[in-house]
C-alpha cells in the first residue's frame, strides 16, 4: 500500500482481520500494522504510531470504506 508523499507516517491500507485483543490487521512492506479502532474489510488511511520488530502500530486519520459490521456507540 502507498505511503502518503506528503506526510510520510501516513499509509493507506485495506484492513485484512482483527488480532486477539481486537485491533485491526494489515500488512504493509512485509510488516504487521496494528490499527486500532479498524474492523476487516476496511480501508483507511493511518498514521504511524509506534513500531517494533516487524510491526507497526497506527491509528485511523481517515476512514475510506467503513465495514457493514460498523456500528456508532
Amino acid at each position: 500500500m502507498p505511503v502518503d508523499a506528503s506526510h510520510p507516517n501516513q499509509l493507506t491500507l485495506e484492513i485484512k482481520d482483527l488480532a486477539l485483543d481486537g485491533t485491526g490487521l494489515a500488512q504493509h512492506d512485509g510488516k504487521l500494522v496494528f490499527v486500532s479502532g479498524a474492523l476487516p474489510a476496511e480501508t483507511a488511511t493511518v498514521r504511524i504510531t509506534g513500531q517494533g520488530r516487524g510491526k507497526l502500530h497506527a491509528e485511523i486519520s481517515e476512514l475510506t470504506c467503513s465495514s457493514p459490521d460498523r456500528r456508532d456507540p
